[in-house]
Protein backbone atom coordinates (compact mmCIF):
# COMPACT_ATOMS: atom_id res chain seq x y z
CA UNK A 1 0.00 0.00 0.00
CA UNK A 2 1.67 3.16 -0.98
CA UNK A 3 1.06 6.71 0.44
CA UNK A 4 -1.41 9.24 -1.36
CA UNK A 5 0.45 11.81 -3.68
CA UNK A 6 -0.49 15.52 -2.16
CA UNK A 7 -0.76 18.28 -4.19
CA UNK A 8 -1.37 22.42 -3.69
CA UNK A 9 -4.66 23.03 -4.63
CA UNK A 10 -4.32 27.00 -6.06
CA UNK A 11 -1.36 25.72 -8.17
CA UNK A 12 -1.93 21.93 -8.54
CA UNK A 13 1.95 21.49 -7.66
CA UNK A 14 2.73 18.42 -6.09
CA UNK A 15 3.87 18.85 -2.77
CA UNK A 16 4.38 15.55 -1.41
CA UNK A 17 2.62 12.84 0.15
CA UNK A 18 0.41 11.03 3.15
CA UNK A 19 -1.36 7.84 3.78
CA UNK A 20 -0.84 4.70 4.52
CA UNK A 21 2.21 2.82 5.22
CA UNK A 22 2.50 -0.59 6.28
CA UNK A 23 5.29 -2.80 4.67
CA UNK A 24 6.34 -6.39 5.97
CA UNK A 25 8.46 -5.92 9.24
CA UNK A 26 7.04 -2.37 10.28
CA UNK A 27 5.69 -2.57 14.00
CA UNK A 28 2.23 -1.44 12.63
CA UNK A 29 0.00 0.12 10.52
CA UNK A 30 0.96 3.23 9.58
CA UNK A 31 -0.20 6.67 8.33
CA UNK A 32 2.68 8.94 7.48
CA UNK A 33 3.43 12.05 5.95
CA UNK A 34 6.08 13.81 4.00
CA UNK A 35 5.23 17.15 2.87
CA UNK A 36 8.06 19.65 1.46
CA UNK A 37 9.59 21.94 3.44
CA UNK A 38 8.50 24.71 1.81
CA UNK A 39 5.07 24.05 2.45
CA UNK A 40 5.01 23.30 5.66
CA UNK A 41 3.36 25.13 8.67
CA UNK A 42 0.51 25.46 6.59
CA UNK A 43 -1.88 22.87 7.72
CA UNK A 44 -1.17 20.18 4.72
CA UNK A 45 0.12 17.36 6.61
CA UNK A 46 -2.64 17.46 9.27
CA UNK A 47 -5.59 18.15 6.55
CA UNK A 48 -3.87 15.21 4.75
CA UNK A 49 -3.24 12.85 7.54
CA UNK A 50 -7.00 13.24 8.73
CA UNK A 51 -8.43 12.34 5.71
CA UNK A 52 -6.13 9.19 4.98
CA UNK A 53 -6.92 8.48 8.47
CA UNK A 54 -10.55 8.85 8.24
CA UNK A 55 -9.73 6.46 4.73
CA UNK A 56 -8.12 3.72 6.42
CA UNK A 57 -10.26 3.12 9.47
CA UNK A 58 -13.16 3.36 6.56
CA UNK A 59 -11.59 0.72 4.61
CA UNK A 60 -9.92 -1.43 6.87
CA UNK A 61 -11.02 -3.30 10.00
CA UNK A 62 -8.12 -2.03 12.44
CA UNK A 63 -8.49 -0.29 15.76
CA UNK A 64 -5.56 1.50 15.82
CA UNK A 65 -2.91 3.44 13.52
CA UNK A 66 0.85 4.36 14.32
CA UNK A 67 3.04 7.17 13.35
CA UNK A 68 6.31 6.81 13.30
CA UNK A 69 8.18 9.93 13.78
CA UNK A 70 11.60 10.74 13.71
CA UNK A 71 12.64 11.53 17.14
CA UNK A 72 13.97 15.05 16.43
CA UNK A 73 11.21 15.98 14.09
CA UNK A 74 9.48 17.98 16.43
CA UNK A 75 6.75 19.19 13.55
CA UNK A 76 5.66 16.13 12.77
CA UNK A 77 5.50 15.40 16.16
CA UNK A 78 3.23 18.08 16.60
CA UNK A 79 0.81 17.13 13.26
CA UNK A 80 0.72 13.74 15.74
CA UNK A 81 -0.63 15.68 18.71
CA UNK A 82 -2.90 17.95 16.40
CA UNK A 83 -4.69 14.47 15.62
CA UNK A 84 -4.87 13.30 18.99
CA UNK A 85 -2.07 10.88 18.77
CA UNK A 86 0.37 11.93 21.28
CA UNK A 87 3.78 9.80 21.52
CA UNK A 88 3.40 6.36 23.10
CA UNK A 89 6.60 4.80 23.13
CA UNK A 90 10.36 5.69 22.33
CA UNK A 91 12.65 2.90 20.71
CA UNK A 92 14.40 1.80 18.13
CA UNK A 93 12.29 -0.50 15.40
CA UNK A 94 14.63 -2.98 13.30
CA UNK A 95 13.86 -0.59 10.08
CA UNK A 96 14.27 2.96 11.80
CA UNK A 97 16.18 4.39 14.26
CA UNK A 98 15.37 6.86 16.63
CA UNK A 99 11.82 6.93 16.13
CA UNK A 100 8.74 7.83 18.42
CA UNK A 101 5.55 5.64 17.93
CA UNK A 102 2.63 8.08 18.40
CA UNK A 103 -1.01 5.84 18.31
CA UNK A 104 -4.29 6.85 16.74
CA UNK A 105 -7.34 5.08 17.76
CA UNK A 106 -10.23 4.55 16.34
CA UNK A 107 -13.03 6.81 17.81
CA UNK A 108 -10.37 8.56 19.98
CA UNK A 109 -8.99 11.02 17.07
CA UNK A 110 -9.17 14.61 18.08
CA UNK A 111 -11.54 16.16 15.31
CA UNK A 112 -13.80 12.67 15.69
CA UNK A 113 -14.56 10.11 13.79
Amino acid sequence: MDPFAVEEKSSRRYIGRVGPWCPPGWPGFEVGWGIDSAYSGKGYAGEAARASIDWVFASFEIDEIIHCIEGSNEPSKGVARRLGAPPEADGVFDLVRDMVAATASKGKLAGGN
